[in-house]
């Protein structure tokens, strides 16, 4: 991300989760944003950290040309330098199917923001984005956005610093 990442309120509630050692909390999700077109995303969402409704308003929206992605996780990489108090956790994944969760194309658009989460139905008979948590949201400036390749998945990466 080139922009500053925003830990969402609801991030709470999935640390919480995982102290007690439940799976269903486990980040296994990252919301893709585009939007249709190749010119560059602005003005980027607002982020407000208490907006547990801001994805399924997104996907409601049949007047915008935005839309998200919802792909699994394939990936946790924790990485660390010298400094044993400063861990990044680079969550990747690959963009799979042809149009967003509010069904608009993603064929010629434009990824602007990612965004990670954990969601206790993902890939089960009864998938719920309702029940998704959402842990932190994140946004590409203009000159960082990236096009959906169309010959290729496409490969994206969270980047989580950690930090004392």
């Amino acid at each position: 991300m080139s922009t500053t990442v925003t830990i969402c309120s609801s991030a709470n509630r999935i640390l919480a989760g995982l102290l007690r050692g439940d799976t269903s909390f486990r980040p296994n999700v990252l919301y893709v944003e585009f939007q249709q077109g190749t010119s560059p995303v602005s003005p980027l969402p607002e982020v407000d950290p208490a907006d547990s409704d801001y994805y399924l308003d997104l996907r409601a929206d049949t007047l915008s040309d935005r839309d998200f992605l919802r792909i699994p996780v394939a990936s946790i990489t924790p990485l660390s330098g010298a400094d044993p108090n400063k861990i990044t956790l680079a969550f990747s994944g690959i963009c799979v199917g042809t149009e967003g969760v509010g069904c608009k194309p993603t064929s010629g658009a434009r990824i602007y923001g990612l965004a990670l989460a954990a969601s206790p139905t993902f890939g089960t008979g009864v998938d719920d984005l309702t029940r998704d948590i959402v842990w932190a949201r994140g946004y590409y400036e203009s000159e960082s956005q990236i096009l959906f390749s169309t010959t290729a998945q496409t490969v994206l990466t969270f980047r989580l610093n950690l930090q004392n």
